[in-house]
């Protein structure tokens, strides 16, 4: 199970530095080094779904989250969703 998107700035016109997905299973995180574009992998979602949240670390110390469902795999195919993440 893969999670992509863009993250939007900052509230406060800072640019996001890192993002990090927490399940209640694994929490995976991914430095953007400059850019507003993202992916982390999970091993761990079923098929019916797992809570998640992502956290957002911006440049200036300030965060900002997101609650989701990422979707489980229905069979054996690679599974992409898109999250776009923004304050």
């Amino acid at each position: 199970m893969t999670v992509t998107g863009k993250v939007a700035a900052c509230e406060g016109g800072s640019d996001a530095d890192e993002v990090s997905i927490e399940t209640s299973k694994e929490t995976k995180a991914v430095d953007l080094k400059g850019s507003n574009k993202y992916t982390i992998v999970f091993k761990k979602i079923p098929k019916a779904g797992r809570d998640a949240t992502a956290t957002v670390t911006c440049e200036d110390g300030n965060t900002y989250t997101d609650e989701f469902n990422i979707k489980g795999a229905q069979g054996t195919e690679p599974v992409t969703q898109k999250r776009n993440l923004e304050p």
